[in-house]
């Protein structure tokens, strides 16, 4: 059973004030790197997807060469759910299920992926994979079936895949988490201070 990673990364960082928030460094290492690292980092993923804006030069200079490759959204002002849309088309028809990570969220491991690919073949490739903390917060990455991807791939606006997600939660099959990474994103110069201090 293959997995694809797709890291969405194409956001126009409006938010983080001068700069493009994903150039930003985390303990020395820019927080694009750190999101596809832990992607690279596992065994599980058969292919790793990267989506970029048109003007994505700078990010993929500070990220790197990897097993990864990048693909650029040239409709990335629609919004999230074109980068969705980019990156799932950009997987082979022998993917059976889509990882998707946001490249914000900087704490992601190989652990994680790996723990989350394990529960999707457990479930043969039919079930929507997430963390859940305790009180039933849904944490990333997520694993989408292929069965799903059309769907996900209808998307339009500044959306993810969360009216889909409540839509089946009959093939739900969250893996308990006590972590706070799986939640953590940076938005804004303030939540790169708080990640900074999360880290030490």
């Amino acid at each position: 059973m293959n997995i694809g990673g797709i890291v969405l990364a194409a956001g126009r960082s409006s938010r983080f004030g001068d700069g493009h928030k994903l150039l930003a460094s985390l303990d020395g290492v820019p927080l694009l790197r750190r999101a596809i690292a832990a992607l690279d980092r596992s065994g599980e993923l058969d292919d790793i997807v990267v989506v970029l804006p048109p003007d994505g030069e700078a990010l993929a200079a500070s990220a790197g060469v990897g097993r990864w490759r990048y693909v650029t959204n040239q409709a990335a002002a629609d919004g999230m759910a074109s980068s969705l849309r980019c990156g799932l088309e950009a997987l082979g028809a022998n993917i059976d299920g889509a990882l998707i990570a946001l490249a914000d969220m900087p704490f992601g491991t190989a652990d994680v992926v790996n723990t989350l690919a394990t529960q999707f073949r457990v479930s043969g490739g039919r079930t929507i994979v997430f963390p859940q903390n305790a009180a039933g917060r849904q944490g990333h990455p997520v694993i989408w079936p292929r069965a799903l991807f059309d769907e996900l791939k209808g998307l339009s606006g500044d959306h993810g895949g969360k009216s889909i997600l409540m839509a089946n939660r009959q093939l739900w099959s969250p893996v308990a988490t006590a972590t706070e990474d799986v939640f953590m994103d940076v938005d804004t110069i303030d939540d790169l201070r708080s990640a900074e201090r999360f880290l030490s």
